[in-house]
Order: C-alpha cells, then sequence, then structure tokens
C-alpha cells in the first residue's frame, strides 16, 4: 500500500508568478488493482507521477511506502527503494 500525504509542488515563471501543480494531494493507493489518473492537460498528473516515482521533488508532504517516508530518504536509500533491494 502506497499512502500520499499532503502533497505539494509549486512552480514559479519567468515573471515569478507562482503555478501550484499539486495543491494538498492525499490518496491511499491499494496493493492490488488499477488506479486510472484523469485530468485536463496540465493539472498535474504527470508531476504526481513523476513525485510518486522519485523522479521529482515537492515542496512538502510525505509518500509512504512499506512504513518508509520515502520524500525524507537519501538518493541512494531511495534507489535502492526503486529496485526493490530495500
Amino acid at each position: 500500500m502506497i499512502k500520499i500525504n499532503s502533497l505539494f509542488k509549486t512552480y514559479k515563471s519567468k515573471n515569478k508568478t507562482s503555478y501550484h501543480a499539486l495543491n494538498d494531494v492525499s490518496l491511499t493507493l491499494p496493493d492490488n488493482g488499477l488506479i486510472f489518473l484523469l485530468g485536463k492537460s496540465g493539472s498535474g498528473k504527470s508531476t504526481f507521477l513523476n513525485i510518486i516515482g522519485g523522479l521529482d521533488s515537492c515542496a512538502s508532504g510525505s509518500i509512504i511506502v512499506d512504513n518508509k517516508d520515502l520524500l525524507s530518504m537519501k538518493k541512494a536509500d531511495l534507489t535502492a527503494v526503486k529496485q526493490n533491494e530495500a
């Protein structure tokens, strides 16, 4: 099971305007089954997937997998989790 709690991701444009890609996203994903992620272009779907996949960072929040918070891990530890070695 993957627990995602209060993810926030903000991008700033060249003129310093802030855009919220993710704003307090929380959900629990089951161990099996299918999940569909739907939304308009620019709604944050790819950003969300990149963050839970460990490819991108976010301003705050947590992603708990096997009682480990992926967002607080060092890069080497995260790599081991992604390779399913930890």
